[in-house]
């Protein structure tokens, strides 16, 4: 089950194989729109016992626009001051190490799903994870 407290505005879920974003949160309830090339729905609410996280892995990885490093996987993100953040994402054994020019190494054993690496990526630079 996910933990409502560790979801953002934007954060992409899986509700019944669709891939949902989090349009807003409510009493208990997800409000939530999905986009793919056979459905169109927006303002939808559910349950958020309804909705599953969605499990990093290289394909994930690939759609946020991650790319192939060695054993690793690495993303150049510019911000909005003109910096540039290089993350790489290591995999070990259920963990994942974040090497970036900004903040040095930080340890994300926790971070498992693809919500997850959108909350962090948003809290070091204040930018975004889009599905490409």
């Amino acid at each position: 089950m996910i933990d409502v407290k560790g979801l953002c505005l934007g954060n992409l879920l899986l509700i019944d194989g669709d891939i949902a974003t989090v349009e807003s949160i409510h009493s208990g309830c997800l409000y939530y729109s999905i986009t793919d090339n056979d459905k169109k729905i927006s303002n939808v609410s559910s349950a958020i016992s309804d909705f599953e996280p969605i499990p990093l892995n290289n394909k994930w990885l690939a759609k946020l626009g991650f790319y192939p490093h060695g054993r690793a996987w690495g993303k150049f993100v510019k911000q909005k001051q003109g910096g540039v953040v290089d993350f790489i994402f290591e995999f070990g054994a259920l963990s994942i190490t974040v090497t970036s020019l900004k903040s040095g190494m930080i340890d994300c054993k926790h971070i498992q799903y693809v919500h997850q690496l959108q909350n962090l990526v948003y809290a070091l630079i204040g930018e975004s994870l889009e599905i490409r």
